[in-house]
């Protein structure tokens, strides 16, 4: 009789201990969705870092041909326009680079609201080197199954289960043994007029014969929402597929781009310098330099 109750109850306490488990595998995947935004956050402060030095040394650059500029005109060898297109373009960047460092202030504010920790402005991103984990997982693919997102499937589908174990227990007789004791006047003879003691005791037995199906519609409920569950699983995986194939996609053409990246830069330095020396010899005009200048910044960018 006991067991048979036990059994009912147990039910109930794996149905409460499944449920439990799914809403902590929900709340370690909306804490994993919030990775995304800490990477973006970090990346464009550490992005805009790189771009603002890269205009800080134009920025110096430029300075020291407008002073040399400067000196031209003084002594004649150097109309006063030449000097007055680099200042221009010094003042210009300069715009640009405190335009960057404003966008790096916020991304640094942004990823300190995420992490929920201070961070200074001067604070420097320090890039990882991620090119061994990013081989191991783009070659084995193996950290997809990683993700939260499909523990908490499995999570969802263990509690549906319980809950038609749960159900299915409903539908079972309970059977419970009872026992009563007491002292009365009169007590169970009700003819004597003397106080008595007296003492009941039994077997309950309890069974809902007719339930009109509604155990089974439960359990059949739970076993249609298992479906729904493990059909929600499978267009998540595909979409993880489709998307984890372009972003590595994106990484060889990336590291293709690498090398020819710094191809150009060291073409568009040679080109300045050489820009720089013929500007300096009267050859070319400011304007001229300054151009060949703004495309080296924009190949550095």
């Amino acid at each position: 009789a006991a067991a048979v109750g036990d059994h009912v109850v147990a039910a109930q306490a794996a149905v409460q201990r499944a449920q439990v488990a799914e809403d902590q595998s929900r709340v370690r995947t909306a804490l994993y969705a919030l990775r995304q935004q800490v990477n973006d956050a970090f990346f464009a402060a550490a992005l805009l870092d790189q771009r603002a030095s890269v205009a800080a040394a134009a920025i110096a650059d430029l300075a020291a041909r407008a002073a040399e500029m400067d000196a031209r005109v003084k002594e004649g060898t150097a109309v006063p326009a030449d000097f007055v297109v680099i200042e221009a373009t010094r003042i210009q960047r300069q715009q640009e680079e405190d335009e960057l460092r404003t966008n790096r202030r916020a991304a640094l504010e942004r990823l300190a609201t995420i992490v929920g920790r201070p961070i200074a402005p001067a604070a420097v991103p320090v890039l990882p080197d991620l090119a061994m984990v990013v081989s191991q997982t783009r070659d084995t693919r193996a950290f997809a199954k990683a993700r939260p997102e499909f523990a908490q499937f499995a999570s969802t589908r263990e509690r549906l289960q319980r809950q038609r174990d749960a159900a299915l227990a409903q539908t079972q007789p309970k059977v419970s043994a009872f026992g009563r004791v007491g002292v009365g006047r009169p007590g169970l003879n009700f003819v004597s007029d003397n106080f008595d003691t007296y003492g009941l005791g039994g077997i309950r037995l309890q069974w809902n014969a007719w339930s009109w199906g509604t155990p089974a519609r439960e359990s059949e409920i739970a076993r249609l929402q298992t479906e729904i569950v493990t059909a929600e699983e499978e267009a998540f995986v595909r979409t993880l597929e489709q998307s984890t194939t372009t972003d590595v996609a994106t990484i060889e053409r990336l590291e293709r781009a690498l090398s020819s990246d710094a191809q150009i830069i060291s073409l568009r330095e040679t080109v300045e310098r050489t820009a720089r020396a013929r500007m300096q010899e009267g050859v070319v005009t400011a304007a001229d330099y300054v151009s060949r200048q703004s495309e080296l910044v924009q190949a550095r960018y």
